[in-house]
Parts: structure tokens; C-alpha cells; sequence
């Protein structure tokens, strides 16, 4: 786009002619006769300065276009990572609830042979471990998509290994005002820019199609070997276009017009779009902060205590195994939502970051 510039405010190419008067060839009234014509043409004043003012216009706006898609580029990343990160994180837990649950079938098998419980506490801890081993194989599937999705994305073969991902910072802090990220947005997202710039282009496409009306030039210089008196073999004389054809004029102008107001409609559209981007992602983002808050104070604990006074509850008969079952389910449960919402913090996070047009 950037090469286009210096081709827009060249010059045409000159023009040279020559031309033989075949009856002088071998005459012996007049020498051999020949002309020849150099001419090169000028546009209108202003008309160069306008179509390289397009062109920056348009390259500038294609930047605009390139930081657009490596800010979602970036934000793809982030996702990638992040789930590969909650994925790690599930398979580690779901290995917990494994040692959880062989552990339980050992309290339910020693009870059953002390006469303290019935066959059927570990057998059902049995088909527990059995379905938690096929949770198992599908994070297994569910890492090797994940690893795939992230190496496509840093461009190395999908199928290589990668690490366990380090981790992310915890988003503790207040939340700046919405207000002023909405600001931020309309002055850095790369997309606003674009249709800007792009806009700029279209309106001194405008002012180029109002200087089509009028001439450009056309300075020409000769020289005639025809003419006897040498005095007049030089020749100079300038000439213009006439234009004429109003028909192809005015249709060039509202054609530029309409290409205007199109970007008019287009930059606000685009700016609405990333008011409602920036207002969703920060309501979103809201949300999963406090949800993170309520799991780690109440949540969790909660699900641990009450797991622990079920354990207690089971060995001293005062509860069944059914009900230790539940409260082992639970505690994973609220873990693996836990990590989730995690998860939706920073990709809530990362898609604000998108929006504002923040490159980390």
C-alpha cells in the first residue's frame, strides 16, 4: 500500500515521436526530411497532491487493518493459553478425585469387613473411580486439541508437546471506570482508525472527482527537418484536455459521495460496535471477579467443611455412603466451576483488552 504513494504523484511518462517524409529519401531537390516530437502532459494544480493524499490515506488505513488482526491475534493467544492452562487444572484435579475416591472405597471395604457397612458402599465407590477414569480420557483428548490449537497459532507443527502453562496473575484490583475505557477504545482500537482514515481517503477522492472538470495539460516541443528555413524547424506549443463528457463527471462525483457518507454509516456502526464490546467484556469481566471472590471466601470452604463432616459423619454410621458420595461430588464440583470461572475471568479479560485496542 505504502509503494503506491510515489506512483500516484509521478508524472505521466513523456512521450517521443519521430517521423520520416519518405519522398525526400535519396531526393536531390531537398535532403532527407524527418520530425521529431517530445511531449509531456500536466494535471490540473492540486490533483497530483490529492491522489497521494489517497494513497497515504489508504496505506495508513491498511495498517489499521493489520494492527486489528494482531490484536485478535494476540487475543486468540491469550484464549489458547488460558484454556490449556484450565485443562492442565482439571486433569490435576480429576487425578485428586481419584486418591479421593480410591480412598473412600478403602474406608468402605474395611467397614464392610468389620461388619460396619454393606457391599454395596464399594461398589458404587467402583463405578465412581470407573467414570472418573473416563472423565480422564477425555481431558486427555481435550489437552491434545488445546496443545494443537495453541502450536497452530504460534505457527510451529500442531502435533509438538508443550509445557504446563506457568500460570496467571490473580485480578484483584478495582476495575477502572467504564466511562473512560469506552474513551480509550475510540481513541486506540486499531478498527476505529481504519474507517477514519479510510474516511479521509473517500473525502479527498471527493475534492480529486470536483478537480475532474477541469483541463489538464500537455506542453509539446518538435523539430522539423521539412522546413527550408531552419528559423522554423522548432516548434513549442502547449494544448488541454476539454472536458466535455458531464455525464461520466457528475457520475465519478456522487459515486465519491456516496463512497463518504458509506464511511460516515461505517465509522459509526464500528463505533458502536465497540462501545457495546467494551461494555460487554467489562460487565462480564464484573461479574467473574465476584464470582471468583464468592468461591475462594464461601464457596470452597463451604464444600470442604461440609465434606470433611461427612467423612466423619460416614465412619460413625450416623450417614450413608450415598450421601458421602454427594458431598465428594460437590467439593469437585465447586473446584472445577471455580477454575472455570477462572478461566472466564481472563478470557473476559483478554477480550477487553481487544477492545479497547491494548496490545500487551
Amino acid at each position: 500500500a505504502m509503494e503506491k504513494y510515489p506512483q500516484a504523484i509521478s508524472l505521466d511518462d513523456p512521450s517521443f515521436g519521430i517521423g520520416l517524409y519518405p519522398a525526400t529519401i535519396g531526393s536531390d531537390r531537398q535532403g532527407f526530411s524527418y520530425r521529431l516530437d517530445l511531449s509531456q502532459r500536466f494535471p490540473w494544480p492540486g490533483k497530483l497532491a490529492l491522489r497521494g493524499e489517497i494513497a497515504l490515506r489508504d496505506a495508513e488505513a491498511v495498517m489499521g487493518d493489520l494492527n486489528t488482526v494482531r490484536l485478535e491475534l494476540i487475543r486468540m493467544v491469550k484464549v489458547a493459553y488460558i484454556e490449556l492452562l484450565y485443562i492442565h487444572r482439571a486433569i490435576e484435579i480429576n487425578r485428586e478425585e481419584k486418591g479421593i475416591l480410591q480412598e473412600f472405597k478403602s474406608i468402605a471395604t474395611s467397614m464392610y469387613a468389620q461388619g460396619e457397612g454393606n457391599l454395596q458402599d464399594p461398589t458404587q465407590a467402583e463405578v465412581e473411580l470407573a467414570r472418573i477414569e473416563h472423565r480422564g480420557v477425555v481431558l486427555e483428548r481435550m489437552l491434545r486439541v488445546a496443545e494443537a490449537r495453541l502450536n497452530t497459532l504460534m505457527g510451529r507443527p500442531a502435533g509438538l508437546p508443550l509445557p504446563v502453562p506457568a500460570g496467571l496473575p490473580d485480578i484483584v484490583e478495582e476495575l477502572p471506570d467504564r466511562d473512560l475505557l469506552v474513551e480509550r477504545a475510540l481513541l486506540s482500537n486499531p478498527a476505529i482508525r481504519a474507517i477514519r482514515l479510510k474516511g479521509e481517503s473517500a473525502r479527498a477522492q471527493l475534492k480529486l472527482a470536483e478537480l475532474q472538470y477541469y483541463p489538464d495539460f500537455t506542453i509539446t516541443g518538435s523539430y522539423n527537418r521539412a522546413w527550408m528555413d531552419e528559423d522554423l524547424r522548432p516548434f513549442a506549443g502547449i494544448g488541454i484536455t476539454i472536458p466535455i463528457w458531464f455525464g461520466r463527471l457528475d457520475a465519478q462525483k456522487r459515486e465519491a459521495m456516496a463512497r463518504v457518507r458509506r464511511l460516515e454509516f461505517e465509522l459509526r456502526a464500528i463505533v458502536d460496535q465497540v462501545r457495546y464490546e467494551v461494555e460487554e467484556a467489562y460487565q462480564r469481566l464484573e461479574e467473574s471477579i465476584h464470582a471468583v471472590r464468592l468461591f475462594r471466601e464461601r464457596l470452597l470452604p463451604s464444600a470442604e467443611l461440609n465434606l470433611k463432616a461427612t467423612l466423619a459423619g460416614y465412619r460413625t454410621g450416623r450417614c450413608d455412603f450415598l450421601t458421602l458420595l454427594t458431598a465428594e461430588r460437590a467439593l469437585i464440583d465447586t473446584r472445577l466451576n471455580y477454575e472455570r470461572t477462572l478461566t472466564y475471568m481472563h478470557i473476559w479479560k483478554a477480550e477487553l483488552s481487544n477492545a479497547i485496542g491494548e496490545e500487551p
